[in-house]
């Protein structure tokens, strides 16, 4: 008897498994319950471990999922996943469980589960806080019980943070220990830190340095931390739609902040100090996210199912990004795997190094890329690589394997030290041999590029040094001089052989003509000055000695009778180092001094990236001495740290120099980089008294020749030079890598010859007030009357009267008040009297060069242009160099004062398309919104496309706001291209501002304009600079919609104009004619009067620099109480009939009442009225009045441009269909426009 075995696979079920799912909560005992059912199903692809534990002892548990678990694999990336950080936010802990079992069920069966149990190395961590988690409490949205660790501590606050530590990191709680512990054992390559209570994905950084307000922070892989969060995003059907959560206390938070495309910049959001995500980045290999996960921190168990299916497809997408990028292997010559091998790439500061295997996996978007792999004691080499798009290669994973070239140390010291094989000794020279060693180098060189200085003055007898340069005697006004200090502190020597061996490089580089030596020595000077502190010959060897009295020490505790220490500081304050090197030990890292242009910053960051790290027991703390130098002495310092012990060990002194010669003459050629400028006047006398301006940064020049020397990074830069008496000037410069840039700048005496003289102050003949602004535009009124024209905006409440000047050319084609109308004011702000003195040289250069410049001309005869130098001059007049808001308050819904009232008022009368408002405190342009009410904490508006088109056209044509590094303050945060958002710019935003008010109650679109750091600051220089991008605002004017309202018999009516989704309104001017302003594509303007049906068109505006045409022609409402005329008169008439019939019967019910019951009722009295008619005999004339046309004085003037737009005349078809019409702009206009007769 046969027996027949039929194989049956029970279906997956919705959610995507075959075992029946319980979607519940799990506490700690069911939570390691369930994971250790899973590690019992599935032993082949499960590992089961514990990293360590937490405050209450409970087991941090991870589950590995992967073929073969248990053991590292070259060919897989190893990937994290950690929830429940927070142990009220349980969301993520539970979809990392059901995870799990999710590619645990469908490995073998589901191809993507297979791929990825395949070629990836998954950790899963579920609760990094089981403590929080078993005291929090289900349904909550906001709570914080549970949120911290048994010991209170946040736990995404406790990392170690790379801008400092604080009260919250200074001690790491177990957890946090654990880890870190398990990052240093695995090479991690990806991870994820689960959240709840937003809905986002947040990338790194999570701060800045002494960041505390939000403001972007990008990490040097900004571009694959975006590709990241977005990966997660759009994967997930809500998240990448970025709506906020609602802010549970109705109180505005950081949760009623919009995620444009589901993603945020951490910092942008909040910042963060001692976050996990940033502390993976900058420790480890792993890129790391902070996925936030819903609304509600822990959600009830019926809306589990809910999370699951929203993340599920996201965490699978998540993991697989792990493969995007470059990954391989770098091995010897012999074939053996190189660990700890530096992989670097070209333009992004940021090193990896290989696993124990030679490993490495580096993530990178789509793009091309020169990667180097480095190793002590091997050649590095470099190869290209192009990554191409997962569409173009179907993997968007590239392997590039790396064999590396052992090299010995005569090998390395012919390559790159000049074969000066004494640098490779071991062992440190006694304080004796030191001496004689720079003093032997001095000897070598006959053409005396060394000068050994010891004895010749008071601080060379107690300080020994060398001087290298070349042409050694020669002025060295004109160089850069740079002091190189080692053995600051006794215990700490590695700084007297690293700068001595510098020393013997730099003399043998010149010696045999090597070019970046040669030009190296050319632009600077160098102060070496290997062993300072001279009690090195009574130090033990060994790693952290202890020394009493050290030389820097007592330069910190303010000692004056040790001689060293005496000469150290007169040598600070006399010999005018540019800058200050210094080489300690006890840690790895550089440490740096702070400096407006970032400067040192950066090179401290190039640094170290170079090196080869590793991780000490204890961090010096390498600050304190720069932080003295550069507070006492004005000189930056860069303190090199390069050993993990304090003392050295002399054997290592040889690697050390090694691993520290390339980075070390990086960053000699970064300290000359710059700029050496010579400033001369006509005569070519050096001007002495010059002062170079940088920002808020103000330089002076050398005592002799007037030489500006600055050490700068490359890039772009404009320089203000400005002298008592002389002309200043701004020059722009493009600094070059390793490269000084030389110029030389003539400044020209005030009043020479091409300078633009100040408008003369000749009296008011009609006012009383001696107010300069007034004065200057009467005067040019005076001189141009045909084009000019005074303008009353008001009186402030102190009697001032407030003027403004309108320019237009009155004998052109276009009569002036069918013109759009453009405002250029100033004087709200603080910045009067630098930016009403802008204002009054641009309306002269305007009505100067009318007739005589093609593109003014077009200006003045198509453009209705009012200046208004200053709104408000009782203003306190103090001198500022702040850009903070202005004193004067505009309230969108609230009362606001007189003077305010004064200035939106007369906006909201000028109907201006657009208005520039000048401030000073800074260079860059603000848009709209400065507070948004509706939305706090989100500025964009709907407008944004034509703002910014708007601002960038004014950053564009200024010579420097597009630059980097143009900001005069600290605190004022400047967007991409000179361009922010008002609420962004600085810290709390700008509540109350003109340009919110007049976009929402005007229909001006305004730009704040920051045109200079102070409000005394020399006005033909920001003339200058900012002449040709007031110029170019009107040229900008010119894409969008114009056209007319008009009644139906062509006569001008006062409409208002709404258009898309925005806020905006526009009013029509009194020719009807209206201006918006759009970007191209299809747009929808809909138009209102009261009277009249409103009008939608939906029209096209094309990708071109004109206006599209569009007619309204509004018919009037007819209606009465919601109904049509001829409906409410057979209403009214049949309502009268009514009336009648019924007074008909009731007077004949009382003719037919017997006399009995007339004596029975009481008697009334009644009379005609006293015109003898009856009340319904106006009926007729009623009828008459509705009828009645009204009168206009509204007449067709002449052709306007000769143009036609395109509009519906067709009347049969008036009583049906939608009111919405589609509109295609026409360029000709055959119909005569209304005009209003002067």
């Amino acid at each position: 008897m046969s027996q027949n075995v039929e194989e049956y696979t029970r279906p997956r079920d919705k959610y995507g498994f075959y075992e029946d799912v319980k979607f519940v909560h799990h506490n700690y005992t069911e939570m390691v319950k369930f994971l250790n059912h899973l590690h019992g199903n599935y032993p082949q692809i499960t590992r089961l471990y514990s990293v360590g534990r937490s405050v209450e002892n409970r087991e941090l548990y991870v589950l590995e999922i992967t073929m073969n678990p248990g053991q590292h694999d070259v060919n897989k990336p190893e990937v994290k996943y950690v929830g429940n950080m927070h142990g009220n936010e349980v969301v993520g802990r539970e979809v990392l469980l059901l995870l799990a079992k999710y590619l645990c069920e469908n490995y073998g069966t589901d191809p993507r589960a297979t791929r990825i149990v395949k070629t990836i190395r998954l950790h899963v961590m579920p609760s990094m806080n089981p403590d929080g988690y078993e005291i929090s409490n289900v349904g909550s949205v906001d709570s914080v019980v549970g949120r911290t660790n048994a010991h209170h501590v946040d736990l995404n606050r406790n990392f170690p943070d790379q801008y400092g530590t604080d009260e919250l990191n200074i001690h790491q709680e177990p957890e946090t220990k654990a880890i870190i512990k398990w990052m240093s054992e695995l090479p991690f390559v990806l991870s994820a830190n689960l959240h709840g209570g937003a809905l986002v994905a947040n990338y790194p950084w999570d701060d800045g340095p002494a960041q505390e307000e939000p403001r972007e922070s990008m990490s040097p892989d900004d571009a694959v931390f975006r590709a990241l969060a977005l990966s997660y995003s759009m994967a997930h059907p809500r998240m990448h739609l970025g709506k906020p959560c609602p802010s549970p206390s109705g109180f505005p938070s950081v949760l009623d902040k919009p995620f444009p495309d589901g993603i945020t910049n951490g910092a942008a959001w909040y910042p963060v100090t001692g976050g996990m995500q940033d502390y993976n980045y900058v420790h480890g290999n792993a890129f790391e996210l902070t996925l936030e996960l819903g609304c509600t921190k822990f959600p009830r168990a019926e809306e589990l199912p809910r999370y699951w299916l929203e993340n599920r497809e996201a965490l699978m997408t998540y993991v697989e990004m792990a493969r995007k990028g470059v990954h391989g292997v770098v091995r010897s010559s012999i074939g053996g795997p190189i660990s700890k091998a530096k992989i670097t790439i070209e333009g992004i500061n940021h090193v990896i190094y290989t696993a124990k295997d030679g490993d490495y996996w580096r993530l990178l978007t789509p793009g091309s890329y020169n990667i180097t792999a480095s190793a002590y004691g091997y050649e590095s080499y470099t190869q290209e690589v192009v990554i191409r798009s997962e569409r173009e290669s179907r993997q968007g994973e590239v392997i590039v394997d790396f064999t590396l070239m052992k090299d010995d140390d005569q090998h390395w010291s012919s390559a790159y030290d000049f074969a000066i094989l004494k640098n490779l000794k071991k062992g440190y020279l006694s304080n004796g041999d030191l001496n004689t060693a720079m003093g032997t180098l001095e000897s070598q060189r006959a053409d005396s590029i060394v000068e050994f200085e010891a004895g010749e003055s008071l601080n060379s007898m107690a300080v020994h040094s060398l001087k290298i340069t070349r042409n050694l005697g020669a002025p060295e006004e004109r160089k850069i001089h740079v002091a190189l200090v080692g053995g600051l502190f006794a215990s700490q020597p590695v700084g007297r052989e690293i700068f001595l061996r510098l020393a013997n490089h730099l003399v043998k580089g010149d010696l045999i003509g090597d070019p970046p030596i040669v030009k190296l020595l050319d632009n600077a000077v160098f102060h070496i000055i290997p062993g300072l502190d001279k009690k090195f010959d009574q130090v033990t060897d060994n790693c952290n000695p202890q020394v009493a009295n050290e030389t820097a020490g007592l330069l910190l505790a303010g000692e004056d009778k040790d001689p060293v220490t005496s000469a150290f500081r007169r040598m600070l304050a006399s010999e005018e180092y540019d800058a200050v090197i210094t080489v300690i030990g006890g840690s790895i890292g550089v440490s740096y001094t702070e400096d407006y242009l970032n400067v040192y910053k950066t090179l401290a960051e190039n640094y170290d990236a170079a090196m080869h790290k590793k991780s000490c027991d204890a961090d010096n703390n390498s600050s304190a001495v720069g932080d003295y130098i550069m507070k006492n002495y004005k000189i930056p310092v860069l303190a090199l740290s390069l050993s993990c012990c304090k003392y050295a060990a002399p054997e290592s002194l040889p690697v050390i120099w090694r691993d520290n010669l390339a980075p070390l003459k990086e960053l000699l050629f970064g300290l000359t980089t710059g700029i050496r400028a010579e400033i001369q006047n006509d005569k070519g006398e050096p001007l002495r008294n010059t002062k170079v301006h940088i920002g808020t940064e103000t330089y002076s020049v050398t005592k002799n020749m007037a030489y500006f020397i600055r050490v700068l990074i490359p890039g772009k830069y404009s320089l203000v030079f400005s002298c008592d008496n002389y002309i200043t000037k701004t020059v722009n410069v493009e600094i070059k890598s390793h490269e000084i840039t030389d110029i030389k700048v003539h400044l020209e005496r005030l009043n020479a010859t091409g300078s633009i003289e100040p408008i003369s102050k000749g009296s008011l003949d009609n006012f009383h007030e001696e107010n300069e602004s007034n004065r200057s535009l009467d005067e040019l009124n005076k001189k141009y009357p045909k084009i000019t024209e005074l303008k009353t905006v008001g009186t402030t409440t102190k009697g001032t009267r407030v003027l403004a000047i309108q320019l237009a050319a009155r004998n052109s084609k276009r009569q002036v008040i069918s013109r759009p109308t453009i405002v250029y004011s100033a004087g709200v702000g603080r910045g009067a009297p630098t930016t009403s003195q802008l204002l009054i040289y641009f309306a002269d250069y305007l009505v100067r060069n009318y007739q005589k410049d093609k593109s003014v001309t077009d200006f003045l005869e198509n453009f209705n242009i009012l200046v208004a130098p200053d709104l408000f001059p009782d203003n306190d007049g103090a001198l500022t160099c702040s850009a903070s808001s202005s004193s004067l308050k505009f309230p969108i819904d609230s009362p606001m004062t007189p003077d305010a009232k004064m200035i939106a008022d007369w906006f909201q009368k000028t109907k201006a398309v657009v208005a520039i408002n000048l401030n000073s405190g800074s260079r860059h342009v603000e848009i709209p919104y400065g507070f948004n009410s509706n939305n706090p904490g989100h500025f964009s508006t709907n407008d944004d496309e034509i703002f910014s088109y708007l601002a960038s056209t004014y950053t564009e044509n200024h010579p420097s706001m597009i630059l980097p590094n143009q900001k005069c303050q600290d605190d004022v945060n400047i967007g991409k291209y000179g361009v922010t958002h008002s609420g962004e710019a600085l810290p709390g935003g700008r509540s109350d501002s003109l340009i919110d008010y007049a976009y929402l109650n005007t229909s001006t679109l305004m730009l704040d304009v920051y045109v200079t750091c102070c409000n005394t600051d020399h006005v033909m220089d920001v003339w200058e600079a900012n002449k040709n991008s007031l110029l170019a605002i009107m040229g900008a004017v010119d894409k969008g919609v114009t056209g007319y309202v008009l009644n139906e018999g062509s006569e001008p009516i006062g409409a208002l104009l709404s258009y898309d989704d925005s806020v905006h309104r526009v009013r029509n001017i009194q020719t009807g004619a209206f201006w918006v302003l759009l970007p191209a594509g299809n747009h929808v303007i809909k138009a209102e009067a009261d009277g009249y049906i409103s009008d939608t068109k939906i029209l096209i505006t094309p990708d071109i620099k004109r206006f599209s045409n569009l007619v309204f022609k509004l018919k009037r409402d007819e209606n009465i109480f919601g109904m049509p005329r001829l409906v409410f008169v057979i209403m009214s008439g049949v309502v009268s009939v009514g009336i009648i019939l019924l007074g008909i019967c009731c007077f004949m019910r009382c003719k037919g009442i017997s006399p009995e019951e007339k004596n029975s009722r009481r008697a009334y009295a009644f009379s005609l009225l006293k015109d003898g008619n009856s009340f319904f005999d106006d009926d007729e004339k009623e009828v008459e009045v509705f009828k009645r046309p009204l009168n206009r004085s509204i007449v067709v003037g002449e052709e306007l441009n000769n143009t036609r737009p395109y509009f519906d005349e067709d009347d049969e078809s008036e009583g049906e269909g939608s009111d919405l019409e589609f509109v295609r702009p026409d360029t000709e206009w055959l119909e005569k426009v209304p005009i209003i007769q002067n």
